[in-house]
């Protein structure tokens, strides 16, 4: 088990694609799309991330990653996952008349 799990719990967005028995590397993903996302709504929060996953009880500090702007990796998958965003706005069904009154 690793810890960034725990992390995810705090996140609301993220809570949403990944549970308790999600792998660790789709989980990191959408950990990074969960700052991502915060990142865009939040003006006090910003680049860069520092990000590391740590083995329970392995009593070892892994090495981490700093997620700067020039990420490629990230760069990707945020890109990737906006345009997926959009594309499914589209496709949402259109509101019922009189909805919005």
């Amino acid at each position: 088990m690793y810890a960034c799990l725990l992390t995810l719990c705090l996140f609301k967005d993220t809570y949403r694609s990944v549970n308790y028995n999600t792998d660790v590397r789709h989980a990191a993903r959408a950990l990074m799309l969960s700052f991502d996302s915060t990142i865009h709504s939040n003006l006090s929060v910003g680049m860069p991330i520092d990000f590391m996953l740590y083995k329970n009880d392995s009593l070892t500090l892994p090495k981490g990653r700093r997620v700067d702007e020039h990420d490629e990796y990230f760069n990707t998958i945020r890109h990737q996952w906006s345009e997926a965003l959009r594309r499914t706005l589209i496709e949402l069904p259109k509101c019922p008349d009189g909805y919005w009154r």
